[in-house]
């Protein structure tokens, strides 16, 4: 992931990708705790890391932990870069449109949980979520790919969030 995310970032800051639903991230100095608002999305560290705060709980994001953010809420969030090792990321921006489409097409549509869904979710990255993040990332160097690949990827990335522990907050999306 960071070979391919130098690659097709360059400059500071989020970048947008030939997907209109993905950014990537690229800081190459640590970044102190700034509020900020994300939309609903699933954020994939390759190198570096990133802290959201919302609360009182800490939420790390780094090569081996991905956030999840069901809701834009206003968080204060510190990024971790160094100019040799600058923090690498992307962003899979999440609709509820599609949250419920694939909820449908799974035949689980939003069962009532006991607790309120969490708004912002840091979760152990799996090898099978790293092979999509990666699928996704290679075909984003090519126009055509992105056009053709991009969008099926984008919602293989969703569907297998809402089959891990954070899918049961992603349900809120779909209400």
């Amino acid at each position: 992931m960071v070979e391919i995310l130098l690659d097709l970032t360059s400059g500071e800051g989020f970048v947008l990708s030939r997907l209109e639903n993905v950014q990537f991230l690229r800081l190459s100095d640590y970044n102190e705790r700034t509020p900020m608002i994300y939309e609903p999305c699933i954020f994939i560290m390759a190198q570096g890391k990133k802290v959201g705060r919302f609360g009182d709980r800490a939420h790390v994001y780094d090569a081996n932990h991905y956030l999840t953010l069901t809701v834009p809420v206003p968080f204060e969030c510190e990024t971790f870069g160094e100019p040799d090792k600058p923090a690498l990321g992307f962003a899979v921006h999440v609709s509820p449109a599609v949250v419920t489409e694939l909820l449908l097409e799974m035949k689980r549509p939003k069962s009532p949980s006991e607790t309120a869904p969490l708004v912002m979710e840091s979760t152990p990255l799996d090898e099978e979520l790293a092979d999509a993040a990666v699928r996704l990332l290679e075909c984003l160097r090519s126009d055509e790919r992105a056009r053709i690949l991009g969008p099926s990827l984008v919602r293989e990335i969703i569907y297998l969030v809402l089959l891990r522990e954070p899918g049961v907050n992603l349900h809120a999306l779909a209400t």
